[in-house]
């Protein structure tokens, strides 16, 4: 039998390891940010590298916007089906590959495809982060927490800005999405590492007392997939 003061010292260590498991998930959404304001600061340089029209232009950059807005409702299936976990680094992923594409694209076709993986990428981080977030924080703290998370986004939309326009001019637009490419390729393994979908998948106990982990219920899991085969 566990003593009390094994599952205080376990309890004081969930406290702690909650926020690894927090910065590590709200860096995905710092870069779900960072690529939704992107394209106001290169609009510019992309018109010129393929002599591109405003409307061709609005059309790259609304993929985003229509790609984030269509798996929205997927998003909450999919977070049920196979956890938040798995899903948000499948959402960094494609984020990473829409990078990746987009420096590699020979033709204005190309990049808006690399710009419509992107969008679906950052579409699918925002339902699992608040559902991980459910799990390792108190109910009391959901809210600030989330609260918190929007800021995170909001600090990636700014360095989207002015840091990102100095950074085009000096090692050109397209180095700038391998480099972000690169840079989410070590957030996925990250995730992949530290992160759960709840404390006691990583040995702790639960945040509260009564809490009752749903993210593993294959009843659950079994209904929505009963609903949807209707």
């Amino acid at each position: 039998m566990v003593s009390k003061v094994e599952m205080e010292k376990d309890y004081r260590g969930l406290l702690r390891y909650r926020w690894i498991v927090y910065a590590s998930i709200t860096s995905v959404y710092f870069l779900a940010y960072f690529h939704r304001v992107a394209p106001a600061v290169m609009g510019q340089v992309l018109m010129k590298e393929w002599s591109l029209t405003g409307t061709a232009l609005g059309i790259m950059s609304s993929l985003y916007f229509l790609l984030y807005a269509a798996v929205q409702v997927p998003c909450g299936i999919l977070t049920d089906l196979v956890g938040p976990r798995k899903l948000l680094m499948l959402s960094a992923a494609s984020m990473a590959g829409g990078s990746l594409l987009s420096y590699m694209a020979p033709t204005f076709a190309i990049l808006c495809i690399g710009r419509a993986l992107i969008g679906v990428g950052a579409g699918l981080t925002y339902v699992p982060i608040g559902k991980i977030v459910r799990y390792w924080f108190r109910r009391r703290e959901f809210a600030t927490m989330i609260g918190l998370n929007t800021s995170i986004g909001n600090m990636g939309a700014i360095i989207a800005t002015a840091p990102l326009m100095r950074l085009i001019t000096s090692v050109g637009w397209r180095n700038v999405f391998l480099y972000v490419s690169v840079l989410t390729a070590p957030l996925i393994v990250i995730n992949m590492k530290f992160v759960e979908n709840s404390p006691e998948q990583k040995g702790f106990p639960p945040i509260e007392p009564d809490e009752v982990n749903l993210t593993e219920n294959s009843s659950v899991r079994s209904r929505i997939a009963q609903s949807i085969s209707v």
